[in-house]
């Protein structure tokens, strides 16, 4: 429900397709993992990339970069310290999402920019 009632005000304030096609590709970049690895990745993440993007639009990829970039601090400790049995562990990662997408709230644009400066 959240993620229809952001789609739906983003498009009332913003008439465009950027937020269904955001949101559409950020859920079907997770999609595959979630149905291969149930146990590693919850329908739950899917369904926060779908809602961050439509809030976020563009910047999603930013959001999706951010958020696994900042998972992967944790994950490199429990391997540190646990080894081979920290791939049975589980680490949320709906908490990093939502970070990604706070930062791509605020700054995303301008990453986005800066990123893309590098292609030119």
């Amino acid at each position: 429900p959240a993620a229809a009632v952001v789609l739906v005000a983003q498009t009332v304030l913003h008439p465009s397709a950027e937020w269904l096609l955001a949101g559409l590709g950020a859920s079907c970049d997770l999609l595959p993992a979630a149905l291969a690895y149930p146990r590693g990745l919850g329908m739950g993440d899917v369904k926060l990339a779908l809602l961050l993007g439509f809030a976020v639009g563009r910047t999603v990829p930013i959001a999706l970069f951010v958020g696994m970039l900042a998972a992967l601090l944790p994950s490199a400790v429990l391997f540190a310290r646990h080894g081979s049995a920290a791939r049975k562990m589980a680490i949320p990662f709906a908490p990093f999402l939502a970070l990604g997408g706070v930062f791509a709230l605020f700054w995303g644009h301008a990453a986005l920019d800066w990123y893309l400066g590098f292609l030119k």
